[in-house]
């Protein structure tokens, strides 16, 4: 059985007692027999769950499988230990997709590279939102995720200086409408970056420079 087939299952069952038991069990007893379903279906379950080889948690995030993880997410969300099983896999999946990156031809082109970066950020904010519901946790996990890969790589704050500049000549040209909403996005990185101090370096150095030397 795999991991969205037991969940399914998992939840009607686990709903359907806590239906029976609000209804026939005195008032006394509700919260300790609903306990007692948690742990028997959940959390007994948790960790096969989590890393079942017909279809992990790890698969269902490398494939998109939003409705998979939200059934999950309710699941586990009955239980805080459960919980939080979740959301220890996402951050390194985020960082996963992050590093790639620095594996490819963007590598070459700050300004492509911030780009994708960028893309990253709009796609994993829309598996937050899908999968996750945009709960805080996951929310807070997916920031500290962009946080950990442009802290890894050391030219970030000069990308992401050119990428500004870039922004504002673009801007001051008129070449572009609407640069406000891409400026907000860049911003954003910027609010991530630890090394701020290093950005303004760079964005000093790439104020004297031509455009051609730093755009795409």
């Amino acid at each position: 059985m795999t991991c969205p087939e037991f969940t399914k299952i998992a939840l009607e069952t686990l709903t359907n007692e806590e239906d029976k038991v609000m209804k026939f069990v005195e008032e006394e007893t509700k919260s300790q027999l609903i306990t007692q379903l948690v742990e028997k279906i959940v959390i007994n379950n948790a960790e096969r769950l989590i890393r079942n080889t017909e279809m992990s948690v790890d698969y269902m995030l490398k494939n998109n499988q939003t409705s998979e993880l939200n059934m999950l997410t309710k699941l586990f969300s009955r239980n805080e230990r459960t919980f939080y099983l979740i959301i220890e896999k996402l951050k390194p999946f985020i960082v996963s997709k992050g590093k790639l990156l620095k594996k490819t031809e963007l590598i070459a082109n700050p300004i492509k590279y911030i780009k994708a970066l960028i893309a990253l950020k709009k796609e994993m904010d829309e598996l937050i939102l899908e999968a996750f519901d945009n709960k805080e946790q996951f929310v807070s996990a997916n920031i500290e995720a962009f946080e950990s890969i442009m802290e890894s790589f050391e030219l970030i704050p000069k990308f992401l200086a050119y990428y500004f500049d870039d922004l504002m000549r673009r801007e001051l040209k008129g070449k572009e409408n609407k640069m406000e909403p891409l400026i907000d996005e860049a911003f954003e990185f910027f609010k991530m970056l630890k090394a701020k101090d290093a950005f303004t370096e760079y964005h000093k150095v790439t104020l004297l420079l031509p455009l051609e030397f730093i755009c795409c």
